[in-house]
């Protein structure tokens, strides 16, 4: 099955944003899936969207779940992590 290389670059979305530029490359077959995982708190409006257009693509998004940071009962505000699973097209 032929391969599909490619490359994902994730800029960060804000000026607090400590990821900074992070330039990933994966290999994956055709109908293979893997993960990334991005600093999240969707509570201050720090989240991340798929954008896809209207052009052929070699990747797809299959699912984005989010996971707070553990904190203190009835602390708001805290941070946390999406986890976004993407498939080879």
């Amino acid at each position: 099955m032929k391969k599909i290389i490619y490359s994902l670059l994730v800029i960060s979305l804000l000026a607090c944003n400590s990821q900074k530029n992070i330039k990933a490359d994966y290999e994956i077959k055709s109908n293979e899936t893997f993960e990334i995982e991005l600093k999240s708190n969707p509570t201050t409006g720090y989240s991340w969207k798929w954008v896809k257009n209207d052009s052929p693509s070699i990747l797809d998004s299959v699912s984005a779940t989010y996971l707070q940071d553990k904190a203190k009962a009835g602390m708001t505000g805290v941070g946390g992590k999406e986890i976004w699973k993407f498939k080879g097209v």
